[in-house]
């Protein structure tokens, strides 16, 4: 019997053969129909596929800006890189300043660990390219999709567990190069859950209008005590103890998850992320989209908390 050729293929997909070859290939310029329609006529005929070794994946990292290029890359980007490598695909690294550099590359897809919600909005001229972002909100134009942790959630356990130890009055600090962020939303809410939104210090920080230190100086003057800091938690830790506060017993930290915190003394509470499975999702979704899929809707792995010696009884006034 005939085997069954790349023209065999476009022809029964309605395509050309150029279509189909980028198609096949992962390449961009091919629409999600087209895609799909090209993947299901090659499995029909029995077309042998490329093999994933030969996929390239795009990663954007973390703006040069960001206090989290240190340690929330690192760990997100170890664990993709030891996925990729088990289901044998290269990995392309470019800044997000460099984007653009992804045209010169024949990737057949692309998953950014920025977080800055400025991915989705830039990533339109590449909409035929699948996109997927990480704790970046999807705009959901074509082939554009969003894995997150689930930070209402895990926000919301970090509150309710420090409410349960007796503090009242509780900050929260995130670096944002946006005036406003969801995250200090969710810490709103879960503080008016409890009652105690008259009492909740939410503090967005940057490195140029509102510099960090400047930020733990207004909550400690509420006076907060017990303080949830998503970002730079080694410098929150130096500043606090440079004012004074130990910790746990004049102020409870819960931080977000560092290479460092379990090595800090005493060692961090934390919002843990499951990375391994965060990185082995966005690969299947990427999978999908490559065999033809549709998905539905974005994707969301829950946090939890893993409570260490930062934290504590609050103090009595």
């Amino acid at each position: 019997m005939k085997k069954p050729t790349l023209q065999d293929v476009a022809v029964s997909a309605g395509v050309s053969i150029g279509t189909a070859s980028r198609a096949i290939n992962c390449k961009a310029r091919v629409s999600a129909e087209a895609r799909r329609a090209v993947r299901e006529a090659a499995e029909k005929l029995g077309y042998a596929l490329p093999r994933s070794r030969e996929r390239v994946i795009g990663v954007l990292t973390p703006t040069l800006e960001s206090p989290e290029l240190d340690h929330y890359f690192i760990l997100m980007f170890n664990e993709l890189r030891q996925a990729a490598r088990r289901r044998g695909y290269r990995l392309v690294v470019v800044a997000l300043e460099d984007f653009p550099v992804l045209n010169e590359w024949q990737v057949c897809g692309v998953i950014s660990l920025d977080f800055t919600d400025k991915v989705s909005r830039c990533f339109p001229q590449f909409r035929n390219i699948p996109l997927i972002c990480c704790n970046d909100r999807a705009n959901h134009l074509e082939n554009v999709y969003s894995i997150s942790s689930n930070a209402k959630k895990a926000i919301g356990e970090a509150v309710d567990y420090l409410v349960g130890l007796g503090h009242r009055r509780i900050g929260f600090l995130r670096w944002s190069p946006q005036p406003k962020s969801r995250y200090a939303d969710f810490f709103l809410e879960a503080m008016a859950r409890n009652g105690l939104h008259n009492s909740a210090g939410a503090m967005l920080w940057n490195n140029n209008d509102l510099p960090l230190h400047d930020t733990v100086a207004m909550l400690l003057a509420k006076p907060v005590t017990a303080l949830i800091a998503l970002d730079s938690a080694i410098q929150v830790d130096r500043l606090l103890k440079l004012a004074g506060k130990r910790l746990p017993e004049d102020i409870s930290l819960i931080a977000g998850d560092t290479l460092n915190a379990m090595h800090m003394y005493p060692r961090h509470t934390v919002i843990a992320i499951d990375y391994p499975r965060y990185m082995e999702t966005a690969l299947d979704m990427l999978e999908t989209v490559w065999r033809g899929g549709v998905l539905s809707q974005d994707a969301s792995i829950d946090s939890r908390l893993r409570i260490r010696e930062s934290t504590g009884p609050a103090p009595s006034d």
